[in-house]
């Protein structure tokens, strides 16, 4: 990966204990695992701290702004815009347009001038991967920013669906008439009085810059503000009722509202569309506080006609993480991972157990572990100041030979649970997901430790295919993208997958053997496929395909260290078969979080790195 990495947010990904009211009427919204609601939750809320996913460290504090000098410009005023401009060209009644992303699409429209469309494509593309599109991921920045700056949860959908094409020009601007502006957010699905609303909770963010509108906006030769922005309130990175009261109060200097120029006074035209009566019942900051998140939620729900959306994603109670089965030397198959408990407050005395069965459902008096829990395992969700605790069962180590789960492989757990005691006395609570516990992978496929780092810039992905199963074909799913700007990532670039076939052994190239498994390798280059998120996946006669969970940001030891045995099955010559679907020597360019597994030193086991 040769792009510069700075909030990546790349990897798969974790009810609750009675521990307080909020955890205790959580119930889950799906039955874990489901690898798109998993990563839609964990984007999400997993917010800052541990293990954190999103974007939301861009908007810490709300006035910060990654594009040169602010000037009271913010980067969640720039999400924000970005967000309504790609949702404006929607056609309710055609069911047209929406928010789809088409906005990487329609730059240099006079209706998008402005370089904060590009801005917020940097920040937020790189988080986009084969189950977030970009579409939802403006949609979550937009969420993140109101949220992380003042405003109340806003619900949440996921399963937006990104343009292959520019949709058709439609967003207001500031010269149009009132009634063009009524009809236009008429034709997007909202009355008059949704319209003031929108704008206010809008313009409670941003302002409007010189470079941008120079007709609206005079030069400014402040060298802290070179672009001449003039904010819409005087809390212009921060959402409260400012835009509206200091209109009211006639003190605003709000550009839309007393620019010299009245052709282009659109919030001035607006607000007092219907005498003020809107504006004057959201300044009321319950009122706008109630309104806005609803108002918003509708907005960033608008999509074209056959894209269906997820139900409000809501957060899991306990939510395991990064589970994944590796195959190692001999016939050992050990589980490793993490479970987040949602809502959970620190307590020193409390101790969570891990507990497994078999596809039988047969468990054993010693088939549990108890998890560790460090100080630094927590992250938070601003609205509320929600906190979650992370527990961990890593791989063995010298330090902790017990560590982890680690099972012949001739009888591999099928499911788990978890048990959680307080330590105050009171019987520890069971957490199974109502009975049917959380579901690990299909035995048949797991990954080997074998893979590791070739030389020169080479990696050998290697998959342990248990003996007697006979897939089809065996290969790799890895995230990429639809265009490159050299070692860049094209701000047009939108999510895609491309699969990798690793060669099926044959006699002339004899699977090597580990236990009840077969290690099927391939070596590819960095050309071929850059180190990215991917998981493997096997086809079977009878129409089956089997998957590994995703494995997120891969770094490998080298293949000196690394199993033996994969050196007689992979290609050695550096040059893999091309990746279905992209030309050979393309990179996935992306921004890295440090979400990664090892398959580290001489027993080459499998570790996650939570590195933030």
């Amino acid at each position: 990966m040769k792009a510069p990495r700075t909030s990546r947010a790349f990897a798969l990904i974790g009810t609750g204990i009675l521990l307080s009211t909020t955890c205790s009427n959580l119930v889950n919204a799906y039955t874990w695992p489901n690898p798109q609601l998993d990563e839609l939750e964990s984007q999400r809320y997993d917010r800052i701290g541990f293990n954190a996913r999103t974007v939301a460290g861009s908007v810490k504090p709300c006035d910060r702004f990654d594009f040169g000098v602010s000037g009271g410009r913010s980067n969640a005023a720039d999400w924000i815009r970005t967000a309504y401009h790609d949702m404006a060209t929607f056609n309710a009644a055609e069911g047209t347009g929406g928010l789809d992303a088409s906005i990487r699409l329609e730059r240099d429209r006079p209706e998008n001038v402005g370089d904060g469309f590009a801005n917020t494509l940097n920040v937020v593309n790189v988080a986009a991967n084969r189950f977030v599109s970009l579409a939802d991921e403006l949609a979550l920045a937009a969420i993140i920013a109101y949220e992380e700056c003042g405003s109340a949860p806003i619900d949440f959908k996921g399963g937006r669906v990104d343009a292959m094409v520019a949709n058709t020009a439609g967003v207001p601007q500031p010269q149009d008439t009132l009634d063009s502006h009524i009809a236009n957010f008429k034709r997007q699905g909202f009355t008059q009085e949704e319209m003031i609303g929108l704008v206010a909770c809008g313009h409670t963010f941003g302002g409007t810059q010189h470079v941008s509108f120079p007709d609206i906006v005079p030069a400014n030769t402040d060298p802290n503000n070179t672009q001449g922005n003039v904010p819409f309130d005087t809390t212009s990175s921060q959402f409260d009722t400012k835009v509206l009261t200091e209109y009211l109060a006639g003190t605003t200097k709000n550009p839309l509202v007393v620019g010299t120029n009245d052709t282009t006074n659109s919030d001035k035209r607006i607000f007092a569309s219907d005498k003020n009566a809107t504006v004057t019942k959201l300044s009321d900051a319950g009122t706008f506080a109630s309104t806005c998140p609803t108002l918003l939620a509708r907005m960033l729900n608008s999509v074209p006609k056959g894209v269906t959306l997820t139900d409000v994603i809501s957060p899991l109670p306990v939510k395991p993480f990064l589970m994944q089965l590796l195959h190692g030397n001999s016939s050992a198959v050990q589980l490793s991972g993490q479970v987040r408990f949602w809502n959970m407050q620190e307590n020193p005395k409390r101790k969570v157990t891990l507990l497994w069965a078999d596809k039988n459902g047969t468990s054993c008096s010693n088939c549990s572990l108890v998890l560790s829990h460090g100080q630094n395992q927590v992250s938070t969700f601003t609205p509320g100041n929600v906190s979650a605790l992370w527990y961990s069962f890593m791989p063995p180590t010298a330090a902790a030979p017990s560590a982890a789960v680690t099972l012949d492989d001739t009888t591999p757990m099928a499911k788990v649970w978890f048990e959680v005691d307080e330590g105050d006395g009171s019987k520890p609570v069971v957490q199974d997901q109502g009975g049917v516990g959380f579901a690990l992978q299909d035995p048949r496929l797991m990954i080997s430790n074998a893979t590791c780092m070739g030389f020169p810039k080479t990696v050998v992905i290697a998959a342990a295919v248990q003996k007697g199963s006979n897939p089809k074909r065996v290969y790799i799913k890895a995230d990429d993208f639809s265009e490159h700007n050299g070692t860049a990532l094209s701000l047009n670039a939108i999510p895609v997958v491309t699969t990798i076939d690793i060669p099926t052994p044959n006699a002339t190239n004899p699977a090597p053997v580990q236990g009840n498994y077969e290690v099927w390798a391939v070596t590819l280059s960095f050309s071929d496929w850059a180190n990215g998120p991917f998981n493997l996946a096997a086809d079977y006669a009878d129409g089956t395909t089997v998957e590994t969970p995703y494995i997120a940001r891969p770094q490998y030891p080298s293949c000196a260290g690394a199993a033996a045995v994969v050196t007689t099955n992979s290609t050695t010559s550096g040059a893999a078969p091309a990746p279905t679907g992209v030309a050979q020597g393309n990179e996935v360019a992306g921004i890295e979080v440090g979400r990664s597994f090892v398959l580290a030193g001489a027993v080459t086991v499998l570790s996650f790195l939570m590195a933030l």
